[in-house]
């Protein structure tokens, strides 16, 4: 009887050790493969940050652990860079903060942006239905579609991310009300490349151009060139 005992005391003895070291072998993998991503501190938005707001951290901002190979190119790694400042494009949680994203406050007017050093900018006229109900505003990113009516009627988006720096026109009085559309044309301008420059000037002369607004979070695949044939499809 008493050997019977021991035996059994042994076995739960081996069973409760083998279970420790594989236990101890699970979280030793697990810290083997987290150090092999290199977690890295890096700043980043976790509630939406408007123009002309600041990142404070622990409120619209924080720091977190991103394997490094996630990280940004130039990412913070804390608010100290940007403190004071002011964000020119609108930030969505999830992103990383990067410096050139805010600029002092008096530098930032009612509709500056940050535009990229190589990008141009033109301007075309557009009537208010063709600019979401004249609601754009700088900071937007829209996609332009370019309606033909030779060789064939067709409407084709040409263009998509592009943003909207500058809007100017006359805006509804206050007798008309808030919703109430922008009397006259827009202009609009855009910041892009050369090439989409010239593209923009070519449907402003030679077709008609709408814009859509097109959010983080838009699906923007699978456009095509729609004409009669296809239009039901």
């Amino acid at each position: 009887m008493r050997r019977r005992v021991i035996a059994a005391l042994v076995a739960t003895l081996l069973t409760l050790v083998g279970g420790a070291l594989v236990a101890a072998y699970v979280v030793g993998a697990d810290q083997r493969a987290a150090a092999k991503l290199e977690p890295t501190p890096v700043l980043v938005v976790t509630e939406a940050i408007p123009v002309g707001s600041s990142a404070v951290l622990g409120q619209n901002v924080d720091v977190r652990q991103i394997p490094r190979t996630a990280v940004v190119s130039d990412a913070l790694t804390t608010p100290d860079p940007i403190d004071g400042r002011v964000a020119v494009t609108p930030l969505h949680p999830g992103e990383q903060v990067l410096a050139d994203r805010f600029v002092a406050p008096e530098d930032l007017s009612g509709d500056a942006v940050l535009i990229p050093e190589e990008f141009v900018q033109v301007t075309v006229v557009l009537a208010p239905e063709r600019v979401i109900g004249g609601r754009l505003k700088a900071g937007d990113t829209v996609g332009v579609v370019l309606s033909l009516e030779q060789p064939a009627p067709s409407s084709q988006t040409i263009l998509h991310r592009v943003l909207v720096s500058r809007v100017q026109g006359i805006q509804p009085s206050e007798e008309a009300g808030e919703n109430a559309p922008p009397e006259g044309s827009q202009f609009v301008t855009f910041a892009v490349t050369a090439p989409d420059a010239e593209r923009i000037v070519w449907s402003s002369e030679f077709g008609r151009i709408w814009l859509t607004l097109e959010r983080e979070t838009s699906l923007i695949e699978g456009t095509r060139q729609v004409t009669l044939e296809n239009v039901a499809s």
